[in-house]
């Protein structure tokens, strides 16, 4: 069980298959959190190929598993965008997968996870978990391939959520930033990567209602 799967279970306190029942997720993906490999390969044969083809993604991982954390993050990615709306708030999908569908590697995109829409403002965000308490052990952040220069180009802001210690903070992407870039990067499978550097940055205790406060911060600010 990898941890993406099992910190996401313990967050909303069920199995995430039951959860993405809930969520009307597709059959296919319910197979991939299920762990069903066979039925995956017999039913989806399309789907099973799109993941193997991800070898670039996988970062170590095995294809189901690298699937499994794939489903499993979008689960938590719908969650914040039914909690905003049931606050009020406009935040929508705007990823390459928005339609849940495991893409094939020529597909899979750089595109941030979502945007938030307030005040005739659009907000680019990309949703980014710690599942192992790496972030507070090490005091960095770490971004893959050319993630962090495409969210500069955009002016996103990163939304790091701790799982294990239920915190979070918004983190603007700009040269402001300490971050330095790493050629070959062992945790993801010797591709490059780029790390922030976290020591003066803040988290805070998980709200969903404090997160879109200072999601409207930021879009005054920018003002």
């Amino acid at each position: 069980m990898t941890h993406t799967y099992k910190e996401l279970s313990n967050f909303f306190e069920m199995r995430l298959e039951l959860l993405a029942k809930k969520l009307n997720y597709s059959k296919s993906n319910i197979l991939v959190l299920e762990g069903n490999e066979e039925e995956l390969k017999n039913l989806y044969p399309d789907v099973y190929a799109n993941i193997l083809s991800c070898i670039h993604n996988r970062d170590g991982r095995s294809p189901m598993e690298y699937a499994r954390d794939l489903v499993s993050s979008w689960i938590f990615e719908d969650y914040m965008v039914q909690k905003f709306h049931s606050l009020g708030y406009n935040l929508y999908l705007s990823g390459k997968d928005k339609e849940r569908v495991i893409l094939p590697n020529s597909k899979v995109g750089s595109d941030s996870d979502v945007i938030f829409k307030y005040d005739n403002h659009e907000l680019n965000i990309e949703i980014m978990n710690d599942y192992s308490n790496y972030w507070e052990r090490y005091n960095t952040l770490d971004l893959r391939d050319n993630k962090f220069d495409k969210l500069l180009q955009t002016n996103s802001v990163l939304l790091a959520v701790s799982l294990i210690n239920r915190t979070y903070s918004l983190i603007p992407i700009n040269e402001e930033l300490e971050y330095r870039y790493i050629p070959y990067h062992k945790p993801y499978g010797g591709k490059p990567a780029y790390q922030i550097n976290l020591k003066d940055i803040k988290f805070y205790n998980f709200k969903i209602d404090d997160i879109i406060e200072n999601l409207k911060d930021i879009i005054k600010r920018k003002k």
